[in-house]
């Protein structure tokens, strides 16, 4: 989920550098959008730290929580269950 929040971060922060462009040549003022473009911006320092942050912690190999939850919930692997 981390990396889709990245990913979607980088595509609003493209497309408000775009929103800015027009504004600023069609004359009109850019000062809303600029400060919108600066909270995105935060946004996206949050979310690449929080992916960071949770890449360096995650052991390798592991399963992704859906699995663990799986797992936790019925006692055994997704997929693995006796019949």
């Amino acid at each position: 989920m981390t990396e889709r929040h990245v990913a979607e971060g980088g595509r609003h922060i493209k497309r408000q550098h775009e929103i800015i462009a027009e504004l600023s040549c069609n004359g009109h003022d850019t000062q809303r959008a600029r400060e919108q473009l600066g909270l995105f911006e935060e946004l996206q320092t949050s979310h690449t730290a929080d992916r960071d942050r949770l890449a360096k912690n995650w052991p390798r190999g592991a399963p992704d929580c859906r699995c663990n939850a799986m797992i936790r919930a019925t006692g055994e692997r997704e997929g693995t269950a006796s019949v």
